[in-house]
């Protein structure tokens, strides 16, 4: 390190970086341009030209992502090219050229960032509990994942490192985010508007999709669901729920927050997924319990005000409609068959498929199996055996994956930093508007606790890159109101704290 002089937490190195590719807003439009046209493109080259293609993006990419808030919004912009691009399988399983260059986009970005803050300027990775358990998750996930390639079991390279990626926003999200974005800031703002505008672009697609896909089907069934990034609807529910309870806001803002809430449980809706339709309202009566009982009560009211004028207005296009009819029927019927736990199919499937990979689990309990691995179980629908990856109980994937010890560890960080959510809560020097974020962060973690139960959500980056995001919000936002709480104590107490 002779040639690098730390400031602070700054080297010169990151001084240089920072001068060297500081971009104006023109060439930051022109950068980003180039690097969707070269995203379109790879839907239409061919050969080598695709390789050629991905590495210039790539290059390009590094560019535009040395700067920490425009790493955290290419997450989010990646998410709308994953929401958006066409579902292709090629031959083998081998990925798209879109979806290699993404993974490479995102291997080049965390490894930029790791290597940077660990290695050049020398900081610590973790300045929490939470944090540390998380990163030593990743490097147990690594080390049976190797371990499951040397002893020679069904693994698959290309897969395990697709789920590493996938899981990869529970490491360097809450990184950039704690130590990079100050709460309240420009920077939050513009995190918080990009995530709102890809809500609403994810239910405007889920809307596409469902109503595209209806107008085509002959059967009920041959309907696609609204599957996009579901989750991200349902924070949108509890976002405009949270929104509900805040005491004062204008008529104005409570309507657009009321067209917000009913646009966010249509999206629900279309997803056709009982479980998050249970994740969603136990979900919303958890926020409400969270809330002071003048919130709750003015949240409630707002609740079936808003739900009132919706169902008013949705009567009238119910009757003069014959697909709104059989959707609803469609809806109706899946949300009733809820509780037919021991006859319906795809929860007999699912019965079958978590009792075999249970065998699977019992038989390397500690180590798992590594990413990338298989397990072997009985598809009652198709009748025969076949070899997969993944699981429909996100709990049993990860315990299958990287064993009980691999999943103490990202459930431990998970519950702490539920606990710091529930901290951040009680705390007198929140401002409204992030009391209102973190209400809603809180209650959409314990969703997602829910949905894993039945859900492949661990093995979905789409999702986990909103979950990294709020455990960041969660850090930095703990960061500041502990200077805050520092900076508010009296001058007689600070030295007395200064001496121990």
């Amino acid at each position: 390190m002779g040639a690098t002089f730390v400031t602070g937490n700054r080297t010169t190195f990151g001084f240089a970086t920072e001068r060297m590719l500081r971009l104006s807003f023109a060439q930051m439009a022109i950068v980003g341009a180039a690097i969707l046209l070269l995203l379109a493109g790879s839907f239409f080259l061919a050969g080598p030209i695709i390789g050629f293609g991905a590495v210039f993006a790539l290059l390009l990419g590094l560019l535009f992502v040395r700067d920490p808030i425009h790493s955290i919004l290419a997450f989010v912009v990646i998410n709308v090219v994953l929401i958006l691009r066409p579902k292709q399988v090629l031959a083998g399983g081998a990925p798209t050229p879109l979806d290699l260059f993404l993974g490479l986009f995102l291997g080049a970005v965390m490894c930029y960032w790791l290597l940077r803050l660990r290695v050049v300027e020398n900081q610590p990775l973790s300045h929490s509990t939470s944090q540390f358990l998380i990163i030593l998750f990743a490097i147990w996930s690594i080390f049976v994942t190797v371990i499951g390639f040397l002893t020679g079991g069904n693994n698959s390279l290309g897969i395990g490192i697709r789920e590493m990626l996938n899981l990869s926003p529970l490491v360097i999200l809450p990184i950039l985010y704690e130590r990079f974005v100050e709460p309240d800031s420009k920077p939050e703002r513009a995190i918080f508007l990009s995530v709102f505008v890809v809500g609403l672009i994810v239910l405007a697609w889920n809307f596409y999709r469902v109503r595209s896909s209806a107008l085509q089907a002959v059967y009920m069934y041959e309907t696609s669901r609204g599957n996009s990034d579901e989750s991200l609807s349902a924070f949108l529910v509890l976002l405009a729920t949270s929104m509900f309870v805040s005491v004062r806001r204008l008529a104005w803002k409570n309507i657009l927050v009321g067209l917000l809430f009913l646009f966010a449980i249509l999206g629900v809706v279309v997803s056709f997924s009982r479980m998050l339709y249970v994740a969603t309202i136990v979900s919303v009566v958890f926020l409400l319990f969270l809330s002071k009982s003048q919130e709750r009560r003015q949240g409630l009211r707002r609740i079936a005000g808003s739900s009132l004028i919706g169902i008013l207005a949705l009567i009238p296009v119910y009757y003069t409609s014959r697909l709104v009819r059989l959707l609803a029927l469609n809806y109706g019927l899946r949300f009733i068959t809820t509780h037919h736990v021991a006859s319906d199919l795809s929860l007999r499937m699912r019965y079958t498929e978590w009792a075999n990979e249970w065998q699977w689990i019992i038989h390397s309990p500690i180590l798992g199996y590594g990413f990338g691995s298989f397990y072997r179980t009985f598809d009652l629908a198709l009748h025969h055996h076949s070899w997969v990856a993944f699981s429909h109980s996100s709990y049993l994937f990860i315990v299958f994956k990287t064993g009980f010890v691999g999943a103490f560890l990202l459930f431990a960080a998970w519950a702490i930093f539920l606990h710091k959510g529930f901290r951040l809560l009680s705390s007198e020097l929140l401002s409204p508007l992030a009391r209102v974020m973190v209400r809603a962060c809180v209650a959409y973690l314990v969703m997602f606790l829910i949905c894993m139960y039945t859900d492949t959500l661990l093995s979905s980056k789409t999702d986990l890159i909103w979950v990294g995001l709020m455990w960041g919000y969660f850090l930095a936002l703990e960061k500041k109101l502990g200077v805050q709480a520092d900076s508010m104590l009296p001058e007689h107490a600070k030295a007395v704290l200064a001496v121990k």
